[in-house]
Order: C-alpha cells, then structure tokens, then sequence
C-alpha cells in the first residue's frame, strides 16, 4: 500500500484510501458481516481503521474512508460517531464512508463526515442498451434523490464507486462483474458517458472514483 500510494503521487495524483473488510468465503459479501458482539467488533474496526488512518497521515493521502459497504453495522450510529472521532485524531484530511447504492440513505452520521461516499452501482436499465440517451433518462429520477440527500445532509455527494463491466448487460447489474461472457464495449461506453453526461455540472457533486473494471 505505501508503495502504491507513493507511485501514485509520484506520477501527479490524488489518493483516496479506503479499507475494505472481506469475509474468508469470497462468495459472500461485506455487507453481510453481521457480529454477535458489536462492541468487540468495533473495537477490533477502530483498531484497524487506526491503522490505515496513521498511514494516510504518514503519506500525505488526500482523502480517507473510514468504511466500504458495511451494511450490517452501518446503522450502528453511536460506534460510528466513536470510530470517525478516533479517526479524526490521527487524520486530519477530508473523510467519507463508502456506502452502497441501496445503503446511503439509511446510513445517519453523514453530518460526522466531510463527503456523502456512494458506491453508485444503480441499476439503470432492464434490458441490454448501448444508448446513452437511454441511460440518462433512467439516471434522472436517482439525481434528484441525491440531490435532495446532498441538501438535507450539507454534504457534497462523491461517487466512491462506480463503474462498468465490459459485458452484455453492464448497465443492468453495474456492480455484477460476471454479468455476461459476451464483450459489449459499446454498452460499457455507453454507462460512462451517460454518468458524466448526468453528474458532471451538478454543484454538489464531489466527482467519482471509477473502479477496476
């Protein structure tokens, strides 16, 4: 990680560092990690965001998510307020939770935070399409939702997450990397160029960080 990140300021950019907690089975996802004892989980969490918290410090990393999709703890107000109050202690940079697209608007210590972080996998249409137009039509009605979201919380919204598999059916399932075998290049365009199209003049939108596909 502090190679990363040091290659990454070397060639001229910005790094968000944001920790994912995983489960042993790789078929099962984060956001079904849900502990019988909360309070010893949390403080296992604040160990380990601590952690990554210090590092950021120590290598001058412009942004800091203090979570990613934790959506069976996520309404756990009070150690979350603990967790982002320890963070702030060690880390004096902007910070942010990575919330899931069905997640953010259930989540109620954005007021705690710097940015509103959506992992913005909305599913935007019910069949394959490569068009565009399409595509920011199905985007209108999630715009204003987060814009609404953005105003009753004062906070910028940042896209933590988003992004477009180059397969059949991408913009039906965004956050399914094993939507299809078949390539669809043309669909993957068409899922980027509808988000910038819809998002980019928004004023309170903070920008996206695209993911690995």
């Amino acid at each position: 990680i502090r190679h990363a990140i040091t290659v990454a300021h070397q060639r001229g950019l910005k790094v968000m560092l944001k920790p994912h907690v995983d489960l042993r089975n790789d078929d099962d996802w984060r956001g079904n990690i849900r502990p019988d004892d909360l309070n010893a989980w949390f403080a296992s969490y604040r160990d380990f965001i601590g952690h990554f918290a210090d590092l950021a410090t120590s290598l001058g990393v412009e942004e800091l998510s203090v979570g990613t999709e934790l959506v069976g703890v996520s309404g756990q107000t009070d150690h979350w307020r603990g967790v982002i109050g320890d963070v702030r202690q060690r880390y004096a940079g902007p910070l942010t939770y990575a919330a899931n697209y069905d997640e953010y608007q259930g989540v109620q210590f954005w007021d705690a935070l710097d940015f509103i972080g959506v992992d913005a996998y909305f599913e935007l249409y019910s069949t394959p399409t490569a068009d565009v137009a399409s595509l920011v039509a199905s985007w209108q009605p999630i715009e204003r939702n987060l814009a609404a979201f953005s105003a009753r919380w004062s906070r910028p919204i940042l896209f933590t997450e988003a992004g477009y598999a180059s397969q059949v059916g991408t913009a039906t399932a965004p956050w399914n990397w094993l939507i299809s075998t078949v390539p669809a290049p043309a669909e993957q365009a068409a899922g980027y160029e509808a988000l910038f199209r819809t998002f980019w003049d928004d004023p309170w939108f903070a920008g996206v960080h695209w993911w690995m596909w």
